[in-house]
């Protein structure tokens, strides 16, 4: 028994989503291949057609469908997403009740921190911090976790450019003494390329 597939398009780019027959999506195919690519319709879903309202209290009906469309919405609008961060977090507490709404939260928030940057993630900590949760806060919990991820990779990636960087000087001393590139490589790991760029 067969079942049908309905194929459906979720956009949230910057751009409107222009609404082409199926085989139009295809560029740079000829006459041969396009008589294989399936004449069929889909639905769209296009974020940018709905206002944060109806997102929060009327168009969809789960939870996660909500946060995820309320995120997506506005994730490459640094601004945007910022000023409605307690609303997702806020649509959030209604769905922390089961174990999955934390692996959800966190999930969503390090999609999130990875469009904006580094100076306003500081931003995205403190508002989370002034939301206050019955029972604990266990969203700032997950924020926290990840924060402090976030600064030991900071610390690990510091140290490491601080020990190349290290090598690199001390390529250069050696090259300034005289010594051959064989010998700078042995002493300092680094690569004969890396040694010619300091030439």
């Amino acid at each position: 028994k067969l079942i049908p597939i309905i194929p459906v398009i979720f956009y949230h780019g910057l751009k409107k989503w222009e609404m082409l027959s199926f085989v139009n999506y295809f560029e740079c195919i000829d006459e041969t291949l396009s008589e294989f690519v399936p004449r069929i319709n889909y639905l769209l879903t296009d974020c940018s057609q709905y206002s944060d309202e109806q997102i929060k209290n009327n168009v969809f009906q789960s939870y996660i469908t909500r946060i995820a469309i309320l995120t997506m919405k506005d994730v490459f609008d640094e601004e945007k997403i910022m000023q409605k961060l307690v609303d997702i977090v806020n649509l959030f507490v209604l769905y922390l009740k089961e174990e999955k709404g934390l692996r959800y939260f966190e999930a969503v928030l390090r999609y999130i921190l990875s469009s904006i940057n580094k100076e306003k993630r500081d931003k995205v900590f403190k508002k989370i911090n002034e939301i206050s949760f019955e029972g604990g806060n266990p969203v700032m919990t997950i924020a926290e976790e990840i924060f402090k991820e976030g600064e030991e990779k900071g610390i690990e990636k510091g140290k490491i450019e601080g020990k190349i960087e290290g090598k690199v000087e001390a390529a250069r001393n050696m090259l300034s003494k005289g010594y051959s590139v064989e010998a700078i490589i042995d002493i300092t790991g680094l690569t004969q390329e890396e040694i010619k760029k300091l030439l």
